[in-house]
């Protein structure tokens, strides 16, 4: 019986010493933290300027309507008669745009991608709609900010827009505004993000102007030879007077052309800049440089043209011909020139020389009745347009940066609470 006890008690004993031992063990530091690498894809929202539109696809896995599935493509594709917004999609980064009209009344209005704010420059809110696409499946919020020349323009209904997922928003700003002169919109989200254009409808065509940022130095690409009337739109979002220099990158070296030089912007104002008959009938792109954040964009004829980013890497997809103009800011470059003949599959490749802060005009085949793929390639920082003047009428379509997107591996913090 003894016996029996001791063992019983011995057993206890090494029972509590376990269990002592375990409580007093530290417990193990647990990883918080992981690097993941966020999706690469990318997408773009393509809206016609009219009625109905065509549109050129290159670098998209599949397009889709707003409430459509989606498609998948493989090469520059052309779609016709779109009615409403294309959604490209794709790994790297989609590029196209919508041809609306034909001859003197064609209009390009470049896909653009979907941002939480921007800021659009017209110049006159008459005839003028503003385009919200939310290509999202979520719905989004959008606040506007309004600014004329004589400073910003309080507005019923510019705040709280609703914008359905999968949905789009038409707004008349001659609605909103009832100021002549240049109008500049500031469009923030609260909710979810939007594509933003603007369109503005006359009776011998459109013209349209997409969203971009603002900036202390901006480039606009496209001024074709022989135009006149060039007028440069300034807007100043800031809450202090901006000075702004304007430069042209014509045939020889940069200069300032007249009434570019210290262009004064008051503070939540706009401006018109006429640069007339200053640029001497040459092609050329033009430079906005400014002590302060502005917003910049060109208007030659009916076209519209929102600064662009300079690269060493430019593509676009579009209708075949016109004339290609390649502007060199800082250094001279041999710009490597592809032309993809969508007819035929086959790509033409030349080599054109570019000297620092010049701009250069290389005419283009006409061949193509699918359109054409040109891409730049050039070993310092490029900007460039193709342009085409039919019957009188400009039309402007600026070349932007393309390539892979870049995904860099992130640090994500591991929440046990989720579910």
């Amino acid at each position: 019986m003894l016996r029996r006890l001791i063992e019983v008690v011995g057993y206890v004993v090494v029972v509590i010493a376990m269990v002592a031992g375990i409580t007093a063990l530290a417990p193990a530091a647990l990883q918080r933290t992981t690097r993941v690498t966020p999706p690469s894809d990318s997408k773009v929202v393509c809206v016609p300027a009219g009625d109905v539109g065509t549109v050129y696809a290159a670098g998209a896995d599949g397009t889709r309507t707003l409430d459509g599935a989606l498609t998948p493509v493989s090469g520059p594709r052309r779609l016709d008669e779109q009615k409403s917004a294309v959604v490209l999609s794709g790994q790297g980064v989609p590029l196209g745009g919508t041809m609306t009209g034909s001859g003197a009344a064609s209009t390009w209005t470049p896909c653009a991608p979907a941002l939480s704010r921007g800021a659009l420059l017209v110049p006159a809110a008459a005839d003028t709609e503003l385009v919200l696409v939310n290509s999202d499946r979520s719905d989004a919020a959008v606040d506007l900010t309004i600014l004329g020349q004589n400073g910003e323009i309080k507005a019923l209904g510019a705040r709280g827009i609703a914008v359905s997922a999968n949905g789009s928003r038409i707004i008349a700003l001659s609605v909103l505004v009832d100021v002549p002169g240049p109008v500049a919109v500031l469009y923030s989200a609260s909710r979810g993000r939007v594509t933003a254009i603007t369109r503005t409808l006359s009776a011998t065509g459109a013209s349209s102007s997409v969203a971009s940022s603002q900036g202390k130095d901006l480039m606009l690409p496209g001024v074709p030879a022989g135009a006149t009337g060039t007028v440069v739109l300034l807007a100043n979002p800031g809450e202090e007077r901006a000075t702004a220099q304007i430069r042209a990158f014509g045939s020889g070296a940069p200069y300032t052309p007249a009434g570019g030089e210290n262009v004064s912007v008051e503070a939540h104002s706009t401006l018109a800049v006429s640069l007339g008959d200053a640029l001497a009938g040459e092609p050329s792109a033009l430079g906005v440089s400014s002590d302060s954040a502005v917003v910049a964009s060109l208007v030659v004829g009916a076209a519209d043209v929102a600064p662009v980013q300079a690269a060493v890497r430019l593509s676009f997809y579009g209708p075949a011909g016109g004339v290609l103009q390649i502007t060199s800011p800082s250094a001279a470059a041999d710009v490597e020139v592809a032309v993809l003949d969508a007819d035929t599959g086959l790509t033409t490749r030349t080599t054109q020389s570019v000297p620092a802060g010049a701009t250069v005009a290389v005419p283009l085949p006409e061949t193509a009745a699918k359109g054409q793929q040109v891409t730049l390639t050039s070993p310092s920082a490029i900007i460039a347009a193709r342009t085409q003047t039919t019957e009188g009428a400009t039309l402007v379509i600026p070349i932007w940066a393309s390539g892979a997107v870049g995904t860099e591996p992130i640090d994500a913090e591991l929440d046990p609470t989720l579910r």
